[in-house]
């Protein structure tokens, strides 16, 4: 896909259901996100709502600042291998190209009083 730019992306629906046993316990819900591209975006009814950089870590975004929604849209742009920049960690090219989800889930935060 082609975005308003002119830049290419990749993009995935991500459709999430909350465990009705875990509503009256949790604190938050995060959205761990471990992606190989130049950039990550989310979206929320089609309105930008986050954004990350590839720093060879998984991002992590808090569900409970959105109210906890249902669905999401991810957009992952395409990191070059000759793109001028640093990076600490490298991540797998193919092609010289590198743009791709690794792993996405949802970690539930739970407080508890001692």
């Amino acid at each position: 896909m082609i975005d308003d730019t002119g830049k290419d992306y990749q993009e995935y629906v991500i459709r999430i259901s909350y465990d009705k046993a875990y509503d009256a316990a949790k604190e938050n819900i995060f959205l761990q996100i471990d992606f190989q591209a130049d950039q990550a975006e989310l979206y929320l009814n089609g309105e930008k709502i986050a954004d990350q950089y590839y720093i060879g870590d998984v991002w992590e975004v808090s569900l409970k600042r959105f109210d906890f929604p249902m669905e999401l849209i991810l957009r992952l742009y395409p990191l070059e291998e000759d793109d001028k920049i640093y990076l600490e960690t490298q991540p797998d090219y193919l092609n010289g190209r590198c743009c791709s989800l690794k792993d996405i889930r949802c970690v539930y935060e739970c407080k508890e009083k001692l």
